[in-house]
């Protein structure tokens, strides 16, 4: 993390927008994440679109947020935040099980050598299942490609393109989509402009009778199709972790190591304080000579002394060294300028002509812990990650198997649409390749059976049967 300190206020500027003042401890939360998803885009010159064999009669595109980079800046979000990014992945995980299966119509395991034969032709066919579950999660939609033979007659592969580098083409004169989609990484670079790498692929669209449909128009050997989660917004759906967002839960969790990082490396001129006595100056450099300095000189001498001071205190080199501290003791205080003691004297009565006390480490016990394990548990909410089973922020309140069994269970139970959607376009697949009607599909899904579904007969711990 880039930690800089401002010439002139001597204030720190941390790296998301904080700043800390080490002579108060003090530290301003001003990070804001939203503000990555309005950032203005790079742009630079644009340039000829590159040929791709399809060419429709538009050349647009439906802008995806205020400057067309609002998923790079979700993206960017995502990858800066621990919880979100590898909860993001254990939902992935979770939701992915062990793959996906085909069955018979009464829900038996059955391996079709048609679809058997089809993931096989691909190089990984679990990163496209798995890739497409990931823009799900962050980005509520997904767009993937579809290879067909010279003739359009079968489906030959299928290639899950990353969300955040798709944008829905866009008839700007009719204000309509124009039914085909613009695939490139350089939208954070280019803006509006289509960058000339990009390529266009035509959608399939059709939401009826979608295989006849499309073979009746079928006129190019490479097609995207998407799938999405419901909602109200023509074209993109807001990110899953927008509301995240808006309601700083991010940026507490983002801050939180910040503040303890700035406390680390500022505690040694923070947390230490000196008080010198007025009458020190004069014993140390004799009452004469002081009172015939001038001011300028007299502030020389302390700013050396305290340079000396804290050569002594700081470094490891330094670590163990002796303080010595000046005391005045009731013979000095009682002593005329003649040299003549007046009154009684008490010579246990001192002094210190140095006071060096250390401040208390601001504690992370209460209020910044508190907040920030309170935010860890909402993005895990707001991701759809429970806290039970994906873990704690600090494993307290943590809870039996049995609790633990439970919660996944209704994680897979919630994540069954997701799964059905995915599903969805291998019966597409199936019926557009002439494979066998009878074949249905599934995600592989592990069963964990705890004490309360094993029959109280059986729960007794056995050794383990394998050879030793």
């Amino acid at each position: 993390m880039e930690i800089t300190q401002d010439p002139d206020s001597g204030l720190y500027n941390l790296q998301g927008g904080s700043i800390f003042d080490q002579n108060n401890n003090i530290l301003f939360q001003m990070s804001s994440v939203s503000s990555r998803l309005n950032a203005p885009a790079l742009l630079t010159k644009p340039e000829e679109l590159k040929s791709e064999v399809f060419s429709p009669n538009t050349a647009g595109v439906l802008k995806y947020g205020e400057n067309n980079t609002y998923p790079q800046g979700i993206r960017s979000i995502v990858e800066g935040n621990n919880t979100l990014d590898a909860g993001i992945f254990r939902r992935a995980n979770s939701i992915f099980a062990n793959g996906i299966i085909t069955k018979d119509p009464d829900g038996n395991p059955v391996n079709y050598g048609e679809f058997t034969k089809f993931k096989r032709s691909h190089t990984s066919f679990a990163s496209q299942i798995y890739q497409q579950i990931c823009d799900m999660l962050v980005f509520r939609w997904s767009p993937m490609e579809y290879f067909f033979d010279n003739k359009g007659e079968k489906v030959l592969g299928i290639f899950a393109r990353n969300a955040e580098q798709c944008r829905y083409g866009w008839d700007d004169k009719n204000k309509v989509l124009d039914g085909t989609i613009w695939m490139d990484a350089q939208w954070d670079k280019y803006g509006m402009s289509i960058p000339k790498t990009a390529i266009q692929r035509p959608l399939i669209y059709e939401s009826n009778f979608a295989v006849e449909s499309l073979k009746e128009r079928i006129k190019y050997k490479k097609y995207v199709k998407t799938i999405q989660f419901p909602h109200t917004k023509n074209g993109y759906p807001k990110s899953s972790i927008q509301a995240l967002i808006d309601m700083g839960w991010i940026d507490i969790s983002n801050d939180e190591p910040r503040y303890i990082k700035a406390l680390i490396q500022n505690k040694a001129t923070v947390l230490t304080v000196v008080k010198i006595k007025d009458w020190y100056w004069e014993a140390r450099f004799g009452k004469k000579e002081w009172g015939e300095m001038t001011p300028t000189e007299r502030q020389s001498k302390k700013k050396l002394e305290i340079t000396d001071f804290n050569k002594m205190l700081s470094g490891i080199d330094n670590a163990g060294k002796t303080l010595i501290v000046d005391v005045k003791t009731e013979f000095l205080q009682n002593r005329s300028a003649n040299g003549q003691i007046i009154g009684k004297t008490n010579f246990d009565n001192v002094q210190e002509a140095w006071e060096v006390t250390f401040l208390e480490v601001a504690k992370l016990d209460g209020s910044i812990s508190t907040y920030a394990n309170t935010a860890r548990k909402e993005i895990m909410f707001g991701i759809g990650l429970d806290w039970m089973t994906g873990g704690g922020p600090n494993q307290e309140n943590q809870t039996g198997g049995s609790a633990k069994q439970q919660s996944k269970t209704i994680e897979l139970i919630l994540d069954e649409f997701l799964r059905t959607l995915i599903c969805e376009q291998f019966y597409f697949i199936r019926d557009y390749n002439g494979w066998s009607e009878e074949m249905e599909f599934d995600f592989n899904l592990p069963n964990m059976p705890t004490l309360a579904t094993v029959n109280p007969k059986d729960r007794q711990i056995t050794a383990s049967d394998r050879p030793s």
